[in-house]
């Protein structure tokens, strides 16, 4: 079983395409959780090639998106093992 890296972003910079793509390569699963970033950072999120991206229409807090993060994550570990 993978580990998971968990990545709450709002509106990022570029470099969170780097970061993603370290984290890929050492083998890690990485989830990055868009909180409601305006429609420009779209293409930072399109870039993110092999991260599974979630995201909400409006900026939810910490704590809602923490818990999107584990449900996403709880059902595709389920759908794996079947």
């Amino acid at each position: 079983m993978k580990t998971i890296v968990i990545i709450p972003s709002y509106e990022p910079e570029e470099k969170l395409i780097t970061l993603t793509g370290q984290l890929i390569a050492k083998d890690l699963e990485v989830v990055v959780v868009d909180d409601g970033s305006r429609e420009n950072y779209l293409p930072i999120f399109n870039q993110l090639t092999g991260a599974t991206v979630l995201t909400h229409p409006e900026n939810k807090g910490k704590r809602r998106r923490t818990k999107k993060q584990l449900i996403a994550i709880f059902k595709k570990r389920t759908q794996a093992r079947k």
